[in-house]
């Protein structure tokens, strides 16, 4: 597998299908059970821009038995972290709540590495609760000035692994209710193949739930970063958000007014 970059990154229970996101998902799935056909049908898109560049992972196969690709060649994922876009395809604030709302839905867009990258991911970024799979969530966050948020809200953690290779879109049982200004990040406790590195604009930006300094690894060992950090997951917690990175990640939320 080749080596990542240091950027960071319910059980499901039923099928539903809801037209609004049709054409945006290959799968759309209930976390939980859910009654929000409604809401979720009138619902705005937060992180929707005009393009949006897909996932690294697999590295390209002239690569897989050595050499060293080029970064959007490369099998890439987020790992340990919480972060959110703070500007994508030439916009800005795409997270940010224009409103007080209901967050209904979220979607993101997953690669499929190979067998033996899924074997290796999991060993650097797994966890003794989680094992080595792959796992996401959102997160609520408020940000109480320069690079410091509080974690108000999160999600369900569903698993990844049967949705890799896909676009699903995992529909709340409870929508969260969000207020204006607060921004919707995502959290991987493990890693998650939804980074899109190097191949987006040079002006896509995220911040990530890292310490400043604590940005990279080392010549020796580029996956410390990884390996010494986790995740934003305590709710009422604050945190500084200290790294930011020039790559895009591949997740969307969907919110209704309230």
């Amino acid at each position: 597998m080749s080596a990542m970059t240091e950027q960071g990154s319910l059980t499901v229970r039923r099928i539903l299908v809801i037209a609004a996101f049709a054409a945006l998902a290959a799968a759309v799935v209930a976390v939980g059970t859910s009654s929000q056909e409604a809401d979720a049908s009138r619902a705005k898109t937060l992180g929707k821009t005009k393009k949006t560049p897909h996932p690294n992972c697999p590295t390209a196969k002239r690569f897989r038995q050595g050499g060293n690709p080029p970064l959007s060649k490369s099998c890439q994922v987020l790992a340990r972290v919480t972060g959110f876009q703070v500007k994508g395809d030439g916009r800005g604030a795409l997270f940010q709540m224009p409103r007080r709302g209901k967050i209904v839905a979220w979607s993101v867009n997953l690669s499929r590495p190979t067998k033996e990258e899924r074997r290796g991911l999991g060993e650097i970024a797994g966890t003794d609760k989680l094992g080595g799979g792959a796992f996401a969530q959102l997160a609520v966050l408020k940000r109480l000035g320069g690079n410091r948020y509080k974690l108000t809200k999160e999600s369900p953690r569903v698993k990844l692994k049967p949705y890799l290779g896909t676009k699903p879109v995992f529909t709340l049982r409870r929508p969260l209710t969000v207020k204006r200004g607060q921004i919707i990040g995502i959290t991987t406790p493990t890693w998650a193949p939804m980074l899109a590195a190097g191949r987006g604009r040079p002006s896509d930006k995220w911040r990530a739930s890292r310490a400043r300094g604590k940005c990279t690894g080392t010549a020796r060992n580029p996956n410390l970063v990884i390996q010494t950090t986790r995740a934003h997951k305590k709710v009422g917690s604050t945190r500084r958000y200290g790294c930011r990175y020039d790559d895009r990640l591949t997740y969307w939320a969907y919110y209704a007014r309230r």
